[in-house]
């Protein structure tokens, strides 16, 4: 069925991987990305905000975020998450390009 992989994953991986380990950062982006491929954008925006909580200074978990949350019309929040990928990573061409996008659709 659509979208029981990445649950099973998301089982699997918090069961065998401490609260607070690093790779658990990882892990959640990556179970974040497959819920994004299958349209479950509920459950990988969930799983970045967990590899944020975990890595602040997750770049690629912000910018994915930001994603998420622009797919779903929650421009405030996209900007937000765009803005953070810029601060740190200035020189993401994408994460400036959503963010333009987003204050241009946050405006409609």
């Amino acid at each position: 069925p659509r979208g029981s992989i990445p649950k099973r994953l998301t089982v699997y991986w918090e069961g065998v991987t401490p609260p607070g380990n690093l790779k658990n950062a990882e892990i959640h982006f990556h179970i974040g990305t497959s819920f994004a491929a299958i349209g479950e954008i509920d459950q990988s925006r969930n799983h970045f905000v967990k590899a944020i909580q975990i890595k602040p200074d997750f770049v690629e978990a912000h910018y994915n975020l930001g994603v998420a949350l622009a797919k779903q019309g929650k421009w405030d929040q996209a900007i937000a998450s765009f803005s953070m990928t810029l601060q740190l990573k200035p020189d993401l061409l994408e994460a400036a390009l959503s963010l333009e996008k987003a204050k241009r659709m946050k405006g409609k």
